[in-house]
């Protein structure tokens, strides 16, 4: 399902007029002279030029399409590879964390579902981006505050302020007192 509803953008994605894309695609060749919050989020470029020696080139250069735009279609081809494994898993844990919410099987495919075919979900996997990063964080993070597993949260801090600054606020989440998140409202 993941590969299927975000094909479509990676397919018509044009690089030229966005900024981030065009910088982490840098940091997968090895760049890393980019904005300074682009830098530090490198895992998943970094994990596109791991697996780039692996799964070679999609697309070879011919004339028509030309040497650069070969390279970038492969490149793009790459983030939307590891972007449609992490989403993929991403919607397994949401399903499991709906079940262990006591919402049933039924209501645990439907939010997999819902998680898969929501919009910023397709566009994150089919374009070139970092975010499907931060939608794992979240969903480990649900997961181990919802079974107090506060060593393994202690372990997933790094990985979510390396995902993505935005996550910063919720490493400080656990340190509220319990009797304060007990009041109604």
């Amino acid at each position: 399902l993941s590969l299927s509803t975000s094909f479509q953008v990676f397919k018509y994605f044009n690089i030229e007029n966005s900024i981030d894309p065009k910088s982490y695609i840098q940091m997968s060749n090895g760049n890393y002279n980019v904005n300074s919050t682009h830098r530090y989020r490198f895992i998943i470029p970094k994990t596109v030029s791991y697996l780039r020696p692996y799964l070679g080139n999609v697309l070879n250069y011919n004339s028509v399409k030309g040497e650069t735009k070969s390279k970038e279609i492969n490149d793009r081809f790459m983030f939307f590879i590891v972007n449609s494994i992490i989403s993929s898993f991403t919607a397994y844990l949401t399903y499991k964390y709906i079940t262990y919410l006591g919402l049933g099987y039924l209501g645990g495919l439907i939010g997999g579902v819902f998680f898969l075919i929501s919009r910023v979900i397709i566009i994150s996997t089919g374009t070139p981006l970092i975010d499907s990063l931060q939608y794992l964080c979240l969903i480990l993070y649900s997961i181990f505050i919802l079974n107090n597993q506060y060593n393994k949260l202690s372990l997933l801090f790094p990985l979510m302020v390396l995902s993505k600054e935005t996550l910063i606020p919720l490493i400080f989440t656990p340190l509220i007192k319990k009797e304060s998140r007990n009041k109604n409202i």
